[in-house]
């Protein structure tokens, strides 16, 4: 064809990501689909496993390459959705959550793990025994370049549980240390991709960039791809281990900030003795250790407790010296300055490097202080109610755990709302034993055992169960009797709020997605959309492109545009962002390009005269002829195209203007290439 440009490869996503990428990202989506741990039982997962045997097609080389490595993909919008929603945080806050169909997904790992590679040789470097950062997995390559796929390297359970002992183990060392627990504000919707991808072209070895094609269209690419999704920040959805993998990549280089300002700081000071960093995705610990000029004894330590007003009570008693007081009090100041400018430094590095706030939820300890000590300790048991397979307090026995169980939920009688519930993490840990395989057992096969939670599982208000849904529900799924007039207060309810909408999916997961009136109850929520999705068992055709109605086989001489493609591309994210006057732009330079490329005509001379004689030519009515060439006037009375004058003014174009134009667009499209 006249107009192909294969030569500017540099657009398309296959100038950097390869077919065996691709591979790679399907065999590590499947791996977790075929998983038997009850992790994946979450709503993405059990759509994956309704359509699973639908998705052969993607796994072709020849489905790689006409639609992904050509970027085809932007404008499969049947195939590639993502569906947006929210989820219930502790308390009253919402998290965005995204629903990922099968190739969508397959696409993300694909660019996950490129970003793997990119970063392996980095990462490694990076790490030291006092800088210590995990997350939902570990993946990586092995010496011939193949991605190592494995429980351990998938599946948080080992990596979070690891990470608790790191925290353990270190409040058991000196008494001289200061504790840090950073909290990061909305962490992941302010992740920025630009500027990880531009961090890591500052940090990664030159050999390895060339190596991987890692270069400013790359950059380009990566970065219209990410905002293409998510406006440029990082998505969260059920069990995505890349969004993980990167949600940590991108704090490694936090990390190394942190390592950095310690030891500069200590350079004028001299009074640290070590520091480790403890991190978890974005659950930071910092624990700086300090030198000590005195013996570590009782009195010292009960000196480094008080503060400057208690000083002088003690002065006036009995083996206390003046002079050693204030020593050691002035020691305690000093440690507190360190930390008090560390902190202050940091925050501003963290905004001004990453992008990254810290807020109010960050804390201190000082872990000479008993207090503190179990304080610290407390917070690092009380996991994230995320987690569902983490077993705590494995000595104590099962009927004690029930026993337990049992007062947690007599106290959350008092009152619904989470946000009134004194000691939330200690109530939430203690229902973590409803996981317990032992307790499990105990209560489905002992009669005295769940007799022992009957009446107060009889009695729990159901508004309470938000408190902690997952493990409430499995509680309630006990007593079928109760369990069933739960569904039916779901079924009664006559909208369904986001917190209510998170319990029906509970539920659901709690019976494989296997109840109708549930799922029909969510068809008429504000998730409707994916519960259409969710019914929907197509994932790809070999005849339908999903690009307009068009024939896949007429299409793909088409795709081959790098031209075209850009139109397409580009007003599919206009619509995105419902910028209707450039996505009208767009939409006219498609149909023109696409009737052009039929005819095998130039370009440059191929203006809203020529359109419409080629439609006539093929028989479409005048009114659909009339609508395209009137297409080619609205373009050219948008502001995005014409600035407009005192005869001729430039007005927007609104979302009806432009739906309107698309279907006339659609209906030609599907003729031409049906």
């Amino acid at each position: 064809p006249p107009y192909n440009m294969s030569h500017l490869d540099k657009h398309l996503l296959k100038h950097f990501l390869k077919k065996e990428t691709w591979h790679e990202a399907s065999e590590l989506l499947d791996f977790q689909v075929n998983s038997k741990y009850k992790y994946y039982n979450k709503l993405n997962f059990f759509y994956f496993r309704k359509i699973f045997k639908k998705t052969t097609l993607l796994k072709k080389e020849e489905y790689f390459n006409t639609h992904i490595a050509n970027n085809a993909f932007y404008g499969f919008t049947e195939e590639f959705f993502i569906e947006k929603y929210l989820v219930p945080k502790s308390g009253l806050g919402l998290r965005n959550y995204m629903f990922f169909s099968y190739p969508s997904t397959l696409l993300y790992y694909s660019i996950g793990l490129y970003l793997l590679k990119i970063s392996s040789s980095f990462l490694l470097a990076s790490k030291k025994d006092y800088l210590n950062s995990r997350y939902g997995g570990d993946l990586k390559y092995d010496t011939s370049n193949k991605l190592v796929i494995t429980n351990d390297t998938t599946l948080y359970y080992n990596h979070y549980s690891q990470f608790q002992k790191d925290i353990q183990a270190e409040i058991k060392k000196s008494p001289y240390t200061v504790a840090i627990k950073l909290d990061i504000q909305n962490y992941f919707e302010n992740i920025s991709i630009p500027t990880l991808l531009q961090l890591l072209k500052k940090n990664v070895k030159k050999s390895e960039l060339v190596k991987n094609k890692f270069d400013d269209d790359t950059i380009h690419l990566i970065d219209f791809y990410f905002e293409f999704i998510n406006r440029g920040s990082l998505p969260q959805s059920d069990n995505n281990i890349i969004s993980n993998f990167l949600g940590y990549l991108y704090l490694v280089f936090g990390d190394l900030e942190i390592e950095d300002l310690l030891k500069q700081i200590d350079r004028k000071r001299n009074i640290m003795d070590s520091f480790k960093v403890i991190r978890y995705v974005d659950d930071i610990y910092i624990f700086v250790s300090f030198l000590s000029p005195f013996p570590q004894d009782k009195k010292q330590l009960d000196i480094m407790n008080i503060n400057s007003l208690e000083l002088s009570t003690l002065l006036t008693k009995e083996g206390y010296k003046g002079a050693e007081l204030k020593k050691i009090h002035s020691y305690k100041k000093t440690m507190e300055e360190f930390i008090f400018y560390f902190l202050d430094e940091l925050s501003d590095r963290f905004y001004k490097i990453l992008h990254l706030r810290f807020n109010t939820k960050t804390e201190l300890f000082w872990l000479n202080n008993d207090d503190e000590r179990k304080k610290l300790a407390g917070a690092v048991k009380n996991v994230s109610e995320d987690y569902i397979e983490i077993e705590n307090d494995a000595g104590m026995s099962p009927l004690k755990k029930i026993k337990l169980i049992k007062k947690v939920i007599s106290n959350l009688k008092k009152s619904n709302l989470d946000i009134y519930i004194k000691n939330r993490q200690t109530l939430k840990h203690i229902l973590k034993y409803s996981f317990d395989k032992n307790v499990n057992n105990l209560l489905d096969n002992k009669k005295e055992a769940i007799n022992i939670l009957k009446q107060e599982i009889d009695t729990l208000d159901f508004n309470a169960l938000n408190f902690y849904p997952q493990a409430l529900i499995l509680l309630l799924s006990k007593s079928k009797t109760r369990f069933d007039e739960f569904k039916q207060f779901l079924l009664n309810i006559d909208q369904l709020s986001t917190r209510n909408i998170s319990l029906v999916l509970t539920v659901l997961c709690q019976l494989d997605f296997k109840d109708n009136n549930l799922i029909k109850k969510l068809g008429n929520s504000e998730i409707k959309q994916i519960v259409t999705r969710y019914k929907s068992i197509k994932v790809s055709s070999k005849i339908k492109s999903g690009y307009f109605d068009a024939n896949l086989k007429k299409l793909k001489p088409l795709l081959n545009e790098i031209s075209l493609i850009e139109q397409i591309r580009r007003r599919v994210y206009a619509e995105k962002i419902k910028n209707y006057s450039v996505a009208l732009n767009h939409l006219l330079n498609e149909i023109q390009l696409i009737c052009c490329l039929l005819e095998k005509n130039d370009i440059k001379k191929y203006d809203a005269k020529q359109v419409r004689s080629f439609l006539e030519r093929e028989g479409f009515a005048i009114r659909i002829v009339n609508q395209i060439e009137n297409l080619f006037d609205r373009r050219n009375n948008s502001p995005v195209s014409h600035s407009g004058s005192d005869s001729r003014f430039a007005t927007n174009v609104d979302s009806y203007e432009y739906y309107n134009y698309k279907e006339f667009v659609k209906t030609v499209i599907k003729e031409l290439l049906g």
